[in-house]
């Protein structure tokens, strides 16, 4: 089902994130991905909201909590796997346009979704930089060597195993 419903917000021209939710299935959940979960008593609208200032966020579960207090759960997902699609009564999942699906950021970098004018950004793993974290870094020497401590180094473009 078609569904579009847009957030954006920025604090500096880095940290602009810009998502929207395209997708809203009724009677389903997705398993495995939860990185936060809460209740509310508030309708489906807070969950996106919540999604969008998570950075991790790229998609959201939606449905009543299973007790007697009336309150509703929203849990977070870090993934817009539709394999994992299972069904739940009374439940509804929202993703989002979702481009880190295709795993951009090389090297174990951490794609974060809605951000720059790719609309992703990767956060790099130390000893690593650049655009898709495909760039060595000489900034991990002191951590990666530890006889490194006076701050002169000798770089070899030897790779030593």
């Amino acid at each position: 089902m078609a569904y579009l419903s847009t957030f954006e917000a920025a604090l500096e021209e880095s940290d602009c994130r810009v998502i929207a939710f395209v997708t809203k299935v009724d009677g389903k959940a997705l398993d495995s991905h939860v990185i936060a979960e809460m209740g509310t008593k508030e309708l489906i609208d807070f969950c996106g909201v919540q999604c969008f200032l998570n950075y991790d966020c790229v998609s959201y579960n939606f449905g009543p909590r299973d007790t007697e207090d009336r309150e509703n759960i929203c849990q977070l997902n870090n993934s817009t796997d539709h394999k994992r699609l299972k069904p739940r009564a009374a439940y509804t999942y929202v993703e989002t346009e979702n481009t880190c699906q295709s795993t951009p950021c090389l090297n174990n970098g951490k794609c974060q979704h809605g951000f720059t004018h790719k609309t992703f950004r990767c956060l790099c793993l130390a000893g690593f930089e650049g655009e898709f974290c495909e760039k060595e870094s000489c900034d991990a020497i002191p951590t990666t060597n530890p006889k490194a401590t006076d701050g002169s180094y000798t770089i070899s473009t030897a790779r030593i195993p």
